[in-house]
């Protein structure tokens, strides 16, 4: 077992506790709760900024960056909750375990696309292979499992790593 296994350890126990506690529903909110955050906030942060400017005498170097991120906080919160609300929905219809093994199945999915991005962002920087040798890479157990991962489920991620 080498270091690399023991990260990804941690992380699949990391992602059963943060799974079965949130379940697939606020796994799902959080996520989707992201993506709009990063896509809406910069239109609803001109309907925030006015209401800003009017209570502070602020300059835009200061405005402009706190009302995204007021915006985004706004979003998530919705997010946050409608999650909360369909999560209580489903705990009252005796759907709870079903949801928390599924949130186990989305964060580690999540986490392991992460971690293979980076990773193979790493191997493509990394020339020597001086962060992952490949006598770590051979010896791994869960190194040939991760790393093709993103590559796989995003075919246009090849990070220049086809063999040509």
């Amino acid at each position: 077992m080498t270091w690399f296994d023991i990260c990804i350890f941690i992380v699949t126990a990391y992602c059963i506790f943060k799974g079965y506690k949130t379940g697939l529903v606020k796994q799902l909110a959080t996520l989707a709760g992201l993506v709009a955050g990063a896509v809406l906030s910069g239109q609803i942060s001109t309907i925030i900024r006015p209401l800003i400017q009017g209570k502070t005498e602020s300059s835009d170097y200061i405005l402009e960056p706190l009302s995204y991120i007021l915006a985004f906080a706004i979003i998530m919160l919705a997010f946050y909750l409608l999650g909360t609300l369909v999560q209580g929905i489903l705990e009252a219809a005796k759907m709870g375990t079903l949801n928390r093994l599924a949130g186990i199945v989305l964060c580690l999915t999540k986490w392991m696309f992460a971690i293979s991005i980076v990773l193979n962002l790493l191997i493509k920087v990394d020339t020597n292979r001086i962060i992952i040798s490949h006598e770590t890479e051979a010896r791994s157990k869960t190194y040939k499992y991760v790393q093709p991962l993103a590559p796989y489920l995003v075919p246009y991620l090849k990070f220049g790593l086809d063999k040509e």
